[in-house]
């Protein structure tokens, strides 16, 4: 056999076994770096490649948050990631990625008092973008689970959002640099199986402070479902109660112009159910005030509408708005059940080309 094709040989047998290595390797280096993220600790259980697609799978991710009050429930649990490069941004020039997440869950245990303070969650996030320094132009997830966890009170809280799902496009600019408002974010959500929450942005991310115009709906959501919040924070137990939450908020150049909308329909409070800390004459005050005051005597619903202005760093809400809005509103009027489209971006602060 000629020397040049032992060479060539030899050569190709190499690149095989790269080839096969490399998985291994890379599911090797993922979990040291997910080893020692500050604060966290997690591991991943398979991993793929396709290197013709410029593709990997990831597998069975689980991260584990050290500062939580339950540790051993995990932060993060993703049963399948898939991360491939943009290849419509890669003949521009630019090296960016989509990710497509399935059936993740994400638990926001309550944190330990004296971990709150060290804001773990911000750095969490800042140590995973130094590990991935790739921009996302295209986010997807599917059948998302998002709780809230409070094993400390009685009861213990849980509450979540579950079939959440999110699309994000062009979150790089990588088309439509010419709009002011190139990325869009779609997020449908349901609140403990109950109601819908849909929300729509037009975003540039990559502005320091990111101009975006927002749409959100929570709509015919049981409050029921959040006794155990509603008993472990305001000892108040319900035994009905709709709500829905609508607003539209824009922020151009760091300003902010919106308003946020509650309404709540068949508003009861269990009065029977034992009050573990307060009076007795103040439970039910509160109750009488919550129950019978605010409840709208025509429309059977309590509502307010809050605007919101000012400065991304210096909001101005002033909370005893609300309050007279409610009053305001139990006696005068109930709002209806819907986005107004009382306002866009291009009447906002500069202006601009619109969406």
């Amino acid at each position: 056999m000629k020397k040049r094709y032992i060479v060539l040989i030899t050569i190709l047998g190499l690149l095989v076994i790269i080839r096969l290595m490399l998985p291994y390797i890379a599911k090797q280096q993922i979990n040291k770096a997910l080893a020692n993220i500050e604060g966290y600790h997690g591991s991943i259980n398979d991993l793929s490649m396709s290197l013709y697609k410029g593709a990997f799978n990831i597998g069975d991710l689980v991260i584990y948050e050290e500062a939580s009050e339950d540790p051993e429930t995990p932060f993060i649990i993703l049963p399948i990631l898939d991360f491939s490069i943009d290849w419509r941004a890669l003949l521009k020039g630019r090296f960016v990625a989509e990710i497509e997440m399935d059936s993740l869950e994400v638990n926001l245990t309550v944190l330990k008092e004296e971990e709150k303070k060290n804001e773990p969650r911000i750095r969490f996030a800042e140590q995973l973008q130094e590990f991935n320094p790739v921009q996302i132009n295209n986010l997807k997830i599917t059948n998302a689970k998002i709780s809230y966890l409070d094993p400390t009170v009685d009861p213990k809280v849980d509450v979540y959002f579950d079939g959440f799902n999110l699309i994000g496009e062009n979150l790089s600019n990588v088309e439509d640099e010419e709009k002011v408002l190139p990325g869009y974010i779609k997020i449908d959500s349901k609140a403990m199986g109950e109601g819908s929450m849909v929300m729509e942005m037009h975003v540039n991310i990559l502005k320091e402070i990111p101009d975006f115009d927002l749409n959100l709906a929570f709509e015919e959501i049981d409050l029921v479902k959040f006794n155990s919040f509603m008993e472990a924070y305001a000892n108040l137990e319900l035994k009905s109660g709709i709500l829905s939450v609508f607003t539209e908020l824009i922020v151009n150049n760091g300003e902010i112009n919106g308003y946020l909308k509650p309404v709540i329909e068949n508003f009861e409070v269990n009065q029977e159910a034992e009050d573990r800390n307060l009076p007795e004459k103040v439970y039910d005050a509160v109750v009488n005030l919550v129950g019978k005051v605010l409840e709208n005597p025509k429309e059977e619903q309590i509502a307010s509408r809050v605007e919101l202005s000012g400065h991304v760093e210096n909001i101005e809400n002033d909370p005893w708005q609300a309050v007279f809005g409610l009053l305001r509103n139990a006696f005068i009027e109930a709002y209806s059940k819907e986005i107004e489209n009382s306002i866009n971006f291009g009447s906002s602060g500069s202006g601009g080309k619109g969406k």
